[in-house]
Parts: structure tokens; sequence; C-alpha cells
């Protein structure tokens, strides 16, 4: 039997027909979902989606609820408290080198975030002294490959390897690299010094540096800086 009740029997489940003209239930008006008469006019049974009670109404289709706001400002905040604080540094760091004034000799101060990269710009300072880089080509390189008991044995002996090529080989460099690695109980150096024949109609020529001094020698690793004098 169809939407009636019998003695002895349950309540029976209304048919396909049955449903379709019971009235509908109140719905949300939705592009998606027409209702025209009262009636439901998709496929199989309408969504059950009434608003019970006397709380706030449903969020329409593509609108944010105060709530779900919320998370997303406290998702937001919290990123920016995780996202890793930018490094700080010094004003100092912040140049590769500055020199110093000396009474007889010129010296300069090299930095880096390495003690590798610092020990490039102390090449870079030096070369600073004799010409300016900003002109001189990195077409040809030289290797120099060194071993030192400590720090200042090896920053002393590349700026001076480095003079020593510049002077032989008549050529003037503009660009460092250097690798640092433990050998047994002492440091090795590789080096890659990048420049070209010293041309006078191109390059300018500033301060001739006969030596590389031992006075006030200094390697410090935190934070990374060398400093170093030239007998000029």
């Amino acid at each position: 039997m169809k939407g009636r009740k019998t003695k002895g029997e349950g309540k029976a489940r209304p048919g396909p027909a049955a449903r379709r003209q019971a009235p509908a239930r109140p719905v949300p008006v939705r592009p998606d979902l027409p209702l025209e008469g009262g009636e439901w006019e998709g496929d199989g049974e309408p969504p059950e989606q009434e608003n019970e009670g006397d709380g706030e109404p449903l969020p329409v289709q593509g609108e944010i609820c105060e709530s779900g706001k919320r998370i997303m400002e406290l998702l937001e905040k919290q990123q920016d408290l995780c996202a890793p604080p930018a490094k700080a540094r010094s004003p100092a760091r912040m140049q590769k080198f500055r020199f110093l004034d000396h009474t007889a000799d010129v010296g300069i101060q090299a930095y880096g975030e390495t003690i590798c990269e610092a020990f490039e710009n102390a090449a870079l300072g030096m070369f600073n002294i004799i010409t300016d880089p900003s002109k001189v080509g990195t077409g040809q390189d030289f290797e120099v490959t060194i071993e030192g008991d400590d720090l200042k044995a090896l920053l002393h002996e590349w700026l001076d390897q480095l003079l020593i090529l510049s002077q032989v080989n008549n050529m003037l460099f503009s660009s460092f690299k250097v690798d640092l690695r433990p050998i047994d109980h002492r440091i090795g150096l590789t080096g890659l010094a990048m420049g070209e024949p010293a041309d006078p109609s191109k390059h300018v020529y500033k301060t001739e540096i006969k030596a590389v001094t031992h006075h006030m020698l200094e390697v410090k690793e935190n934070p990374p800086m060398v400093k170093v004098l030239f007998d000029i």
C-alpha cells in the first residue's frame, strides 16, 4: 500500500510518486537548484538544507563566514611569525672591504659571509690599491694551491702568491674564488684568480705594492674578517 497506515502494519515508505507530490522543504535559493511552485525541479530527492533553530543563516555560495575569515587571519599571522627572520648584518659587513689608514703602509680590512669570501675580498681589495678592477677583464685564470699551519699564514701566502703572479706574468686580476679544506693537521687552500694582461691604454695604475707584510695581520672567523698591511 502506498502512503496509508493499516492495522498491524508499520508506517509505509512513500514511493517516488508520493515523494514528488509532498511539499518541498525550504532550501536556500541557488542558481543550480531552481524551485518553482514549491516543488523540486531537479532529479532525485531535494537536498535538506533548511536552517533549523535560531542560529545564523548559512552562508551563500562564494561567501566566507566571519569564523572562516578569522581562521584565515590567524593562519596568515602564524606564517609571519614562523618565517625565519632576515639575517642581521652590520654596516661594516655590508661592504666587501675598506682601506685602513697607516703611517707608512696601506692596509685593508675585508669581510664576507664566510672565511673563503673574506679571503676573496682581501684579494679584491689588494688589487683595488694597484688598479681599478672594474676595467679588468676575466679572460685568463691562474690557480693557486697552498698549505698553511693556520688561517693567518694562509692569508699571507694567498695574497703574496697573487702579487707574484701579477708581477711575473704582467697580469691584473679582478675576480677571485677560494676554497679551504683540512689536510691532516694543516689547512689547504685552492684559489682561482681571473684577469687579463696589463694594458696601459686600458687600465688605470694607482699604487705599486712591494710586499704583503706580517704586521697587524689578523683573521677572525666569527664574524668573518681579515686585516692585512702592504708595503708600498
